[in-house]
């Protein structure tokens, strides 16, 4: 949610993952986003979690898979904004774990540089930072970033190819606004006192600082094989040496 309401207008949404509709219902608040769209790679998620939602009563679930902004596109997220073009104000992914099988491809530095090509002017990507690696890569492919973690992860990055700028007093206006008022407690959420210690752990940071450290690529996907190796030791096994 906290992207989605720090935004100046987020107006077109891309969402890599549905999982369990948590980040795509967080970041649908705003009455200004006019297009909401989905990446999800396994085809039966939606059918899956409305049964889900009809079974334990969440009104939640409900109303974000009848929301006639959204759209489910069953299909890889990376693939689809690889070949679409299509341009996005927020993309946010919250995806896999680090360690999963294939997280490579949403945690290295050719993904970034995909989701950096997908924004439009002042445009945010959005990403967990569960690894320094993780930190590391997303710092060298964006030239503005804010931050919420330390140097060996954290909780969120955005990053932008223009600056980024974090207007709290605004945020305090938009949760006032009965769209983005209701929606979150349609939702159970109290949602400017679970954002609230953001206010001080996101900062804006200079990238330069952590971006040469260890990181992820397509080719090498470091975390995903939970690498501890220093890349001395790289190249010593793989006879580089």
């Amino acid at each position: 949610a906290v992207p989605a309401l720090l935004h100046p207008e987020p107006r077109t949404v891309g969402v890599v993952g549905m999982g369990s509709g948590g980040t795509l219902y967080g970041i649908a608040g705003r009455p200004e986003t006019q297009a909401l769209t989905c990446f999800e790679i396994m085809s039966n998620q939606p059918e899956v979690l409305r049964t889900y939602g009809e079974q334990v009563g969440d009104k939640a679930i409900r109303r974000i898979l009848e929301d006639e902004r959204l759209r489910i596109v069953g299909n890889d997220g990376r693939y689809e904004l690889s070949v679409r073009g299509i341009r996005y104000d927020l993309i946010e992914a919250d995806a896999l774990r680090p360690n999963s099988a294939f997280s490579g491809n949403i945690y290295s530095a050719e993904y970034f540089q995909l989701v950096r090509d997908r924004l439009n002017a002042g445009g945010w990507a959005v990403s967990w930072c569960p690894s320094a690696r993780t930190l590391a890569t997303f710092c060298s492919v964006f030239p503005f970033v804010a931050y919420a973690g330390g140097p060996g992860g954290g909780l969120l990055l955005i990053g932008s190819n223009e600056p980024i700028e974090l207007d709290w007093k605004a945020v305090d206006a938009r949760l006032q606004d009965p769209f983005t008022r209701e929606h979150y407690e349609r939702a159970d959420m109290d949602i400017a006192t679970i954002i609230a210690p953001l206010r001080e752990q996101l900062v804006v940071i200079d990238p330069t600082t952590y971006a040469h450290g260890d990181k992820n690529t397509d080719l090498f996907p470091k975390d995903e094989f939970e690498l501890p190796y220093t890349n001395e030791l790289i190249k010593k096994r793989l006879g580089l040496q």
